[in-house]
């Protein structure tokens, strides 16, 4: 694990991020959990969710008190990303993606066996 190391683990969600796997973020797919050390240390995210932006574990969080870092908030966009995940929740978008790759697995399975 790359915490055994001193590394963060850094995962990047722009471009798979907001469902396109059937969850919200792809690397939960991965069954990562903080119990044994291997959640994620930091998350970005942008791209389809309309926003950028990151979250990290307490050990990474920036201190504003000792760097220059400003927090803006384009409040546009976030109401923007509010509307599309509850669209995606109202249609049940994660699980039609869920159902879809199940089945595109199972047919390429099939085609496999075939050739």
């Amino acid at each position: 694990m790359a915490a055994q190391e001193g590394i963060p683990f850094i995962v990047d969600e722009t471009k798979i991020g907001l469902g396109s796997s059937g969850k919200m973020w792809s690397h939960e797919h991965w069954y990562l959990n903080s119990n044994d050390g291997g959640c994620a240390d930091i998350m970005t995210f942008a791209g389809k969710t309309g926003i950028s932006g990151f979250y990290s574990t307490v050990d990474y969080r920036v201190d504003a008190h000792c760097c220059a870092f400003e927090q803006h908030v384009d409040m546009v966009r976030l109401m923007n990303f509010g509307a599309i995940w509850k669209e995606i929740q109202y249609r049940g978008l994660l699980e039609l993606v869920q159902d879809t790759s199940s089945f595109l697995k199972i047919e390429l399975g099939n085609v496999a066996r075939d050739c």
